[in-house]
């Protein structure tokens, strides 16, 4: 494998992990309540819990995509012109 074929993986991961959460916001933003009577027989609690639940979720998602997709696509994307 080369640098290319490594960078071109991480910069799709990237892309189709950003529209994930970008389409999660947006659904969770505008329609929270009817995702909340939709998952409240498997969440315990009120609909602002629910809320605080979901968006914890959600910004965990996000650090996980920074630190596992974008960060080593702009690593090896300056390694790439470095070397």
């Amino acid at each position: 494998m080369n640098f290319e074929t490594i960078i071109e993986f991480f910069k799709w991961c990237s892309i189709i992990n950003l529209l994930i959460i970008i389409i999660s916001v947006i659904v969770f933003s505008l329609f929270s309540s009817f995702s909340y009577k939709n998952n409240k027989n498997l969440f315990s609690g009120n609909e602002i819990e629910f809320k605080k639940t979901i968006y914890a979720i959600l910004l965990f998602y996000i650090v996980i995509v920074i630190v596992f997709n974008i960060v080593p696509f702009f690593v090896l994307a300056i390694f790439q012109f470095i070397y």
